[in-house]
């Protein structure tokens, strides 16, 4: 018996105003991507009697408006990485992105 990495998630943080359009393009190009966390915990139902104000964490706020996931699971193969690699890097070095802010 041995044990082995329990892949959760390959998170990116981008500039926000380039967030959604990286996600688009990606899942363009058949690579799957999601936020995975698009509601920061102090503005959720469940927590609104404690009387967080959304600007109250502006760390948790920016994280939940800058950032998404890559694909990553131990069966992903080596082409299949190259593959997301070589896409990123094609969306950064696109002059219309790169001009809204790095990425």
């Amino acid at each position: 018996v041995y044990n082995v990495h329990v892949y959760h998630q390959y998170t990116l943080k981008v500039n926000k105003a380039l967030r959604d359009s990286f996600i688009e393009f990606l899942v363009s190009k058949g690579i799957e991507s999601r936020v995975y966390y698009p509601v920061p915990l102090h503005t959720q139902e469940c927590y609104k009697s404690l009387g967080y104000k959304e600007d109250d964490f502006p760390v948790s706020m920016d994280s939940s408006l800058s950032t998404f996931v890559l694909p990553v699971y131990p069966e992903l193969e080596n082409s299949e990485l190259n593959y997301i690699i070589e896409t990123v890097k094609e969306f950064c070095s696109n002059k219309k992105f790169s001009e809204v802010g790095k990425c």
